[in-house]
């Protein structure tokens, strides 16, 4: 061995040497977070913690100097980090020639055994499907609660966890859809996700009370089929159904025409085509807009007014360079028909933590803009960027601040309420829109407070500020002995942004690979597979059943070929030591 070889293994294992050095200051470091975990996951702790250290630093260089000696990359995710360090210096000294190294030179902790994660995940997400490692949770729909065929028809295609969504709905309807998952497949897990804070933009102004109803036309224009609608004794139909008194209607027949003047005072007559059972449909040549009091005339008969429509949804027009305010203030927002708009945010005081310069994306990142001012009860935001001819804001869409530190914590008030109900019908509860482990720590003493050890826990990481805490986030939820992470793909792109959402993403991957814990990925889960998941999440949809299947589908065929990959070891920027800590 030559003497440039010799400094070359020196060189590393001094290198080695220091890198465990580090990882006994970050033991220090983390020491009371670590003491806090579930006895179970007490080593997978440290050596989440090893794993933090290591990725302060960039170590390509000493990724290409390993690989150049045939020994470890260090890349596994999973690996015990102190023991790498270890076998590679005792390898180190080994080549060298060193008699003590070589006597003491071991593969520690590379040994093969049980899979902890698979055993953790079998114990949150219930055991692995049949033909399948990925199990598949899917977001039950409103409809759940009142169709159990709903629930079986996913239950059938592979929906091994039902999640039900505490953002929509009420506790009756969710104990519906728990009895239905029970009914149609007793081995189903249910998971309550908490809502957490998630402010939205507020309500707008309703718009006039009127349906549209036009005929179908081809790409000349040429009608093609005449316009239809029903007219109903209900006194709240869903458009474009018409409501009318329901004596006037008994006496209606197919083949009797109604005539009208439209909201444009245009004259319009309709075709009764069929009758019966409290409901007409009638048919129409032209476009016609029938509004709240329209009036409808039979020959013969005493003319009777159209009731109440409910008011056309209104949405904002934003462009780039518009200025939008966003306030406080939760009155329905009126729309005008030009210059600045304004509408109201669904949790305030986030507004008060805003300042100049700070980022804003709407509309799940469709809609972004940038403060300029930051007033008392508002702030004005630019318009930076829209989707080609200018973007819509509706009521209800989600406002993202990744620059802005969230006061306010999750669970919020409503969240730990609902606590009581997630005991009683679930097996796992959720926590979304977590920031900070302290928002872990206050979903754990809630939980405490109910006497509960039963229900598995699953931290949400969605957030820019819950990537730069991450590895406090996943110590807090290591004190639950079922415990895992559910990755919002979908939030973390509007967070940080495409540029950084890989990052972002092998950031999570490699943190709680190290703490063995299982992952969950949400958001778009027809795209590529990540490297390493024990579950995937499917939104509810029209085609969710449809989209189910083929994720089973894909799954099966691709149940021999999930491997982990290793990384070039490049420095994480995230968990530099500047930001949050501990």
């Amino acid at each position: 061995m030559t003497t440039r070889d010799r400094t070359l293994l020196e060189g590393v294992r001094q290198e080695v040497r220091g890198l465990r050095e580090v990882l006994d200051s970050a033991e220090d470091l983390w020491s009371a977070r670590i003491g806090e975990v579930d006895e179970q996951h007490a080593d997978n702790a440290v050596n989440l913690v090893h794993r933090w250290a290591l990725r302060q630093y960039d170590l390509g260089g000493l990724w290409a100097r390993l690989a150049t000696l045939g020994l470890s990359s260090l890349g596994r995710r999973e690996a015990p980090v102190r023991a790498g360090l270890e076998a590679i210096e005792r390898a180190a000294g080994a080549l060298a020639g060193n008699p003590a190294a070589r006597d003491a030179f071991a593969y520690a902790g590379f040994v093969p055994g049980p899979d902890p994660v698979r055993y953790n995940a079998s114990a949150l997400l219930g055991p692995e499907p049949y033909g399948r490692a990925v199990r598949i949770m899917v977001t039950l729909p409103s409809e759940a609660a009142t169709d159990p065929a709903v629930v079986r028809a996913l239950a059938a295609r592979g929906m091994d966890l039902a999640r039900i969504d505490c953002a929509h709905d009420d506790p009756g309807a969710w104990a519906r859809m728990a009895e239905n998952v029970r009914r149609a497949n007793p081995a189903c897990r249910i998971v309550m996700d908490l809502a957490g804070p998630d402010p939205r933009t507020g309500p707008l102004a309703g718009g006039p009370r009127v349906v549209k109803v036009r005929p179908h036309r081809d790409a000349a224009g040429h009608v093609i089929a005449p316009a239809e609608c029903t007219l109903t004794a209900d006194e709240s139909p869903v458009p474009p159904a018409i409501p009318v008194p329901g004596d006037w209607l008994a006496r209606r027949r197919a083949g009797e025409v109604i005539e009208l003047r439209d909201g444009r005072d245009a004259r319009r007559e309709l075709v009764i085509t069929a009758a019966g059972a409290g409901k007409a449909l009638v048919s129409l040549e032209k476009t016609a807009y029938l509004t709240t009091g329209t009036i409808l005339r039979v020959p013969g008969e005493v003319p009777v007014p159209v009731g109440s429509l409910p008011a056309v949804e209104q949405f904002l027009r934003l462009r780039r360079d518009d200025l939008l305010l966003l306030t406080r203030d939760r009155v329905p927002a009126p729309v005008p028909p030009r210059g600045t708009a304004r509408i109201g945010c669904t949790v305030p005081e986030v507004l008060a933590h805003v300042r100049a310069g700070d980022t804003v994306r709407l509309d799940a990142g469709r809609i972004s803009g940038v403060v300029e001012d930051a007033g008392v009860g508002r702030i004005a935001v630019r318009i930076t960027a829209t989707g080609s001819g200018g973007g819509t804001l509706r009521a209800g869409n989600d406002i993202h601040l990744p620059d802005t530190p969230i006061p306010v914590r999750a669970p919020t008030a409503t969240d730990l309420e609902h606590l009581a109900f997630a005991q009683e019908h679930a097996d796992l509860v959720a926590l979304s829109f977590v920031h900070g482990p302290e928002d872990v720590d206050e979903l754990h003493a809630a939980l405490e407070r109910l006497m509960d050890r039963r229900l598995g826990v699953l931290v949400q990481i969605g957030t820019a500020q819950a990537c730069e805490r991450l590895a406090g986030i996943l110590l807090a939820a290591m004190r639950r002995p079922v415990t895992g992470v559910l990755v919002d793909s979908g939030g973390l792109a509007v967070e940080c942004g495409d540029e950084r959402l890989a990052e972002a993403q092998e950031e999570i991957l490699w943190l709680a690979g190290a703490a063995q814990l299982p992952m969950i990925w949400a958001r778009q889960a027809l795209g590529p597979a990540p490297p390493r998941a024990e579950c995937v999440l499917l939104d509810e949809g029209p085609h969710v059943v449809e989209a189910l299947d083929t994720l089973d589908g894909i799954l099966r065929r691709m149940a021999d070929r999930r491997g982990r990959k290793n990384a070039l070891l490049r420095r994480l920027r995230s968990w530099q030591a500047g930001q949050p800590g501990p």
